[in-house]
């Protein structure tokens, strides 16, 4: 499966050469598996920094679904060693608004 790869040491990188290399429309299979299988993608050593690459060679559209999967597991992911990287992460993206409160309160 798409998350085994991406936890995977080798694998990771393949899928995140897909990440970078393919249309948005021809890997939206890949931004599925994430959002549907958030929490053990973004607290995963080598899963929260594909997670990261997911959200870098997103469409609007996509960073959307992946923010929002995020934001709704946030107050988990930020008290985890992996997920906390990735929230940190969306808190540092310059184009997204983001109530921090609304991340840490539940």
């Amino acid at each position: 499966s798409i998350v085994e790869l991406i936890q995977d040491l080798n694998g990771n990188h393949v899928i995140q050469r897909c990440l970078q290399k393919m249309e948005p429309n021809h890997k939206q299979f890949i931004y599925d598996a994430v959002a549907r299988h958030c929490m053990q993608v973004a607290t995963h050593r080598h899963g929260c920094c594909v997670l990261q690459r997911c959200i870098d060679h997103a469409s609007e559209k996509q960073k959307v679904q992946l923010i929002n999967e995020v934001l709704e597991h946030s107050l988990d992911l930020v008290k985890n060693p992996f997920g906390n990287y990735v929230v940190q992460y969306i808190l540092d993206l310059q184009n997204v608004n983001i109530d921090v409160c609304c991340i840490l309160i539940p």
